[in-house]
């Protein structure tokens, strides 16, 4: 498995890419906070990062948060209307495939990026040669903010090789909106084993665990899961 250098190829640092299915409420939230993080950088660094959005070919009222949402989206995203639904996997692995930038950051429809987080993820990423990030997170119910835990660590983990940031991240390693890789993993033979297990991300992070060499973990809270 090979894992491409596309460092001088591509001119974005960043893609935060969104698959999405007929959950356009989750994904309202998702977008707008999505949006307030990128905001929220200087103007030097808004521009390192793209948004992606791949529509399944959904029914509800996602077309509609997607639409809201380009009227006031910071930088130019790029979105995919599926004219028919692929399936879940391959709506992901779209995502990852499409990027242009040097990493990729699949976050889910449900999930937000907690304040700062976006800031902390691009302050790691410029100091150049990481594999892979796994970024700390919660999950919530109802409210991402006021089911914050009251009990958090803080501060950046440079890991001692692949095994060591596998035995920190643990099962996490399947949690999608949890890690931050580099793009450019052929997937012709890795996607071949992983297909139908409903955890195409593997398809990349596996590689990435395997061939990589730098691999950080952020003990502060990036990013809040819906359970």
């Amino acid at each position: 498995m090979q894992i491409n250098n596309l460092t001088t190829a591509r001119r974005q640092l960043l893609t935060i890419a969104i698959p999405t299915y007929k959950r356009g409420d989750y994904l309202e939230l998702c977008l707008n906070r999505v949006n307030e993080e990128i905001f929220g950088l200087n103007t030097d660094w808004q521009g390192l990062v793209c948004v992606y959005i791949s529509n399944n070919a959904s029914t509800d009222n996602t077309c509609d948060v997607i639409t809201k949402y380009l009227s006031v989206a910071a930088g130019t995203p790029r979105v995919v209307h599926n004219l028919v639904n692929i399936g879940g996997e391959r709506n992901v692995m779209q995502c990852y495939v499409a990027a242009l930038s040097e990493y990729v950051w699949i976050l889910g429809d449900d999930d937000v990026i907690l304040p700062g987080g976006l800031e902390k993820v691009i302050q790691v990423l410029l100091q150049g040669g990481v594999d892979m990030i796994r970024v700390n997170n919660y999950g919530f119910t109802e409210n991402y903010q006021e089911e914050r835990p009251s009990f958090e660590t803080h501060g950046i983990i440079n890991c001692r090789g692949s095994l060591d940031f596998a035995r920190r991240v643990n099962v996490n390693l399947t949690f999608i909106s949890g890690l931050i890789v580099r793009a450019g993993v052929n997937l012709e033979q890795s996607f071949s084993v992983v297909e139908g297990s409903n955890l195409p991300q593997l398809g990349w992070v596996l590689p990435s665990l395997l061939d990589g060499k730098n691999f950080v973990c952020i003990d502060d809270f990036i990013v809040a899961a819906k359970t």
